[in-house]
């Protein structure tokens, strides 16, 4: 022990061995020994019983979620609807007369809106009564699908009815325009010449050749023209097929036209022409005809002779 009366010996002497003396007893604080048999006393902690966590608690489990329901379907009312109106003739015109009054009143006001704008002459208003009776005369309808030769005749057409009708020179354009559907429709809708209403018909139908008359279908027709000749068609027939094609062929002159409808007959006719010495397209014509008149006169003969010379040959015994 020191001065002060602390025991200096090492914990690991022989007296002390393990911290613990030899007989059994733990060293204190101030060097006194205490016996194991003896009750512990009890020792203040440095700790406190706040510091001590609680047991660790599992949280609770979560509840399954509940089952998705759809919603139910709304039964909406079914509504009733009004029975159908019995239509007879008298209705039916008046709706029809009354149609053509609307359409004839918005063509008049939208009229007046580009005279307006543009600061253009003042034109006849479209006259319901001349339009009905471009309407009673049954014009065809253009979609633009057909071709060349229906477009161009659709154009003769119209041309004549407008004429049978008395349409004003300054309403032919936009009175045929209601026959004109689908692909016809849209080019005169977004041609621009035609949102001036001082647009002519001889200035449409130069438009309308533009637009329904290709280079490409031309040219195709006019070859068919120059190839065509009469094989087995009648004469009618052959001069039919000749005036179909010959309105896109390059402009005939009166000679020309003779000579391709000369040239295009069967060798007998030509032969029968030639001797006639028939130089017009009308007096070629009228030769024509008469010859293939006694052409078939000719043949029903040697086929009634052919047919009684059976006949007589089966009676003689």
């Amino acid at each position: 022990m020191d001065s002060q009366g602390r025991n200096t010996a090492p914990l690991n002497t022989p007296a002390t061995v393990g911290g613990c003396s030899a007989n059994g007893t733990l060293p204190t604080h101030g060097g006194q020994f205490t016996y194991l048999g003896e009750t512990p006393q009890p020792q203040t902690s440095r700790f406190r019983r706040d510091d001590i966590p609680p047991p660790f608690q599992f949280p609770p489990p979560t509840p399954p979620p509940a089952p998705f329901l759809p919603p139910a379907p709304v039964q909406h009312p079914v509504p009733v609807l009004p029975a159908t109106p019995v239509l007879d003739n008298a209705m039916l015109l008046g709706i029809f007369q009354r149609l053509i009054t609307s359409q004839t009143e918005q063509a008049n006001a939208f009229r007046d809106t580009l005279r307006k704008a543009f600061q253009i002459r003042d034109a006849s208003p479209l006259c319901p009564e001349t339009s009905k009776n471009f309407i009673d005369l049954r014009p065809r309808e253009l979609k633009g699908t057909k071709g060349i030769l229906y477009a161009d005749d659709w154009i003769e057409n119209v041309d004549r009815n407008l004429r049978m009708a008395r349409i004003p020179e300054d309403k032919k354009v936009e009175t045929p325009s209601m026959q004109l559907y689908d692909i016809a429709c849209t080019w005169y809708r977004d041609e621009p010449r035609f949102t001036v209403p001082d647009v002519t018909w001889k200035e449409f139908k130069e438009l309308f050749k533009i637009k329904f008359y290709p280079d490409a279908a031309r040219e195709e027709l006019e070859n068919e023209f120059e190839s065509l000749e009469q094989g087995n068609l009648s004469i009618d027939e052959y001069t039919a097929e000749f005036f179909r094609l010959s309105r896109f062929a390059d402009a005939l002159t009166p000679e020309a036209k003779a000579k391709k409808f000369r040239k295009g007959l069967s060798h007998e006719i030509r032969i029968a022409i030639a001797t006639s010495q028939a130089t017009t397209y009308e007096r070629i014509l009228k030769v024509a005809q008469a010859v293939e008149k006694k052409m078939k006169h000719k043949k029903k003969r040697d086929r009634d002779a052919y047919g009684g010379g059976n006949n007589q040959c089966g009676s003689t015994k």
